[in-house]
């Protein structure tokens, strides 16, 4: 292996370890003998990989010619500068509120097809959760409600006995969490979301595959529509 490579490889692997923390900011890296150890190269592709990351400003040596961690510069999506100013929000909001609708739905009608006594069982605890938070809401940045609403979401999925729905669901909580807080905002009444989760579990237990759909349809269709007339 040249040095070329073993360098970029070694800068590789030190940029990995301060971006997961490995070795965090304002700490000092190890010394070049023990990098060498560690990554298993001599000194040489160590310095040049250590003089790399000193240009990008990921490092800075000290004045006992230690290296320092500085980390990596957090740019905001959303600045003035960014290109990301000219997408539309509101609509990638509303089609990922729409992909939503059609993944659940199905969903939920496996779920009236294939749910299990511990699956109903699961439901039913995660509905009640849901609804005693929904009682004791106050406040939009309140995540109890968010995480319960959220549960009971999964809960469904889970009980489809697919591994596609409730992953696609994990897969995109901070999105599902972005339209909790609109649809919450923007509601003048909260109690038909409760209404919708009982109607909804009550089809599944009762394995009505049709009305399971269209009950979850109709849940996230309420969104979309309170979504649109209001953002």
């Amino acid at each position: 292996m040249n040095k070329n490579l073993k360098a970029y490889k070694v800068m590789q692997n030190i940029r990995e370890h301060i971006l997961d923390g490995t070795y965090p900011i304002g700490s000092l890296l190890p010394s070049e003998r023990e990098l060498s150890e560690i990554f298993e190269v001599s000194r040489m592709p160590v310095r040049d990989a250590l003089e790399e990351l000193e240009k990008e400003q990921s490092i800075a040596k000290t004045e006992t010619n230690k290296w320092v961690v500085k980390g990596y510069k957090k740019v905001s999506l959303f600045s003035e500068v960014e290109p990301l100013e000219e997408v539309n929000l509101k609509n990638i909001i509303m089609e990922s509120l729409k992909a939503r609708q059609l993944v659940e739905s199905e969903g939920a009608k496996l779920a009236a097809r294939y749910a299990t006594e511990e699956d109903i069982k699961e439901m039913r605890l995660y509905l009640n959760n849901s609804i005693i938070e929904l009682e004791n809401f106050v406040d939009l940045k309140d995540p109890n409600y968010k995480e319960a609403d959220f549960q009971f979401h999964m809960s469904v999925a889970r009980a489809s006995h697919t591994t596609l729905f409730p992953a696609y669901l994990e897969s995109i909580k901070e999105i599902v969490h972005m339209h909790q807080y609109l649809s919450m905002k923007y509601r003048t009444t909260i109690q038909d979301f409760g209404q919708h989760h009982i109607e909804l579990f009550q089809a599944i237990k009762d394995g009505n595959e049709d009305k399971s759909y269209d009950l979850m349809y109709k849940h996230l269709g309420n969104v979309i529509q309170l979504i649109t007339a209001s953002y």
